[in-house]
């Protein structure tokens, strides 16, 4: 990718966050479907429905943009991140993929899901940019 004249922007994959809110249902079948139905389970169902719900709205949110000068990650919130400031990239595992950690110069970590889409090449980008090996990093 040639930063110089791309914008690239990197999402998850549409169909998780549907396949989240599916389970939505699940937790008001389970409340309405016990015996005795009493306040507790209709507070757990409709907890549960809305976790999913909330989950699945944060997964259809999240987005990666990546732009010659700067790193955008917005979610709930948007936050955007000069790539002058990036001194280290580290993709490492984690529960059921992987992440990229980029470290600032100012110490903060700015943590991207290993379920974005063409997530190698996110990283890929992000390594041609790393100057963590340049003198005085």
């Amino acid at each position: 990718m040639d930063l110089a004249t791309q914008r690239s922007t990197y999402r998850i994959a549409p169909a998780i966050p549907y396949l989240i809110a599916a389970f939505a249902p699940l937790g008001l079948a389970v409340s309405l479907i016990s015996p005795r139905i009493s306040l507790a389970d209709y507070v757990l169902g409709f907890g549960f429905a809305a976790l999913m719900v909330g989950l699945a709205v944060l997964a259809r949110r999240y987005c990666v943009v990546l732009e010659t000068d700067k790193l955008i990650v917005s979610a709930l919130r948007r936050a955007e991140y000069p790539l002058a400031e990036v001194v280290r990239l580290e993709v490492g595992p984690a529960r059921g993929g992987a992440v990229a950690a980029l470290t600032l110069r100012d110490g903060r970590q700015v943590v991207l899901s290993g379920y974005l889409q063409n997530f190698s090449g996110l990283v890929q980008a992000l390594r041609s940019l790393d100057r963590s090996s340049e003198p005085g990093r």
